[in-house]
Order: C-alpha cells, then sequence, then structure tokens
C-alpha cells in the first residue's frame, strides 16, 4: 500500500479487463484479511532496485458469487483449459 495509490490501481486493472475492481486499504487491515483468505504476502527488500523492494505474494485467481461469497482458489499454474472448466462450473454464460 506503500506506493500503490487507487487512481492508478483503477488504471492497472483496466488493462486486464474493466471489471476488475481494485481494493486498498492500510497494512494491517491487508494483513488481517489476506490472513482470513490465506493467502500470503511479505515485503522484500531489492537493495539494487529504484524501487527498493518488491512484494512476494500468492498468486491465482479468487473467485467470488454477487454476494462475496468464496467460491474457489483457481491456482496459478492452472492451464487454460482447467480455467475455462473451472468457470464454467460457476458461470453459465461461459
Amino acid at each position: 500500500p506503500e506506493r500503490d495509490s487507487l487512481e492508478g490501481l483503477k488504471i492497472y486493472t483496466q488493462n486486464f479487463h474493466p471489471q476488475i475492481y481494485p481494493l486498498r486499504s492500510d497494512l494491517k487491515t491487508l494483513e488481517k484479511m489476506t490472513k482470513n483468505l490465506g493467502l500470503y504476502f511479505k515485503k522484500v527488500p531489492l537493495n539494487e532496485s529504484a524501487m527498493g523492494y518488491t512484494i512476494d505474494r500468492s498468486t491465482g485467481l479468487l473467485l467470488y458469487n454477487d454476494k462475496l461469497e468464496f467460491l474457489e482458489h483457481i491456482h496459478h499454474d492452472a492451464s487454460p483449459l482447467e480455467i475455462v472448466a473451472t468457470l464454467k462450473k460457476y458461470f453459465q454464460a461461459i
């Protein structure tokens, strides 16, 4: 959260899909949320980088329904066919 503005996140996520909505919070809330979701992140110093650090984090896709109920975690190494099959379980229009 130190270098991510909500406006910058909106611009970034629009590169992927217009219905991706970025979230931003303070560090304490972010730590609690990721722990509750079973996710991980850690700030890793990069002494030789102009950015100063990177973020080591969980990867993949978390699916939620329109009531914000968790559906499934699609792991980062899932094949395109596996991703489509998972999405078809939840979204009839696909």
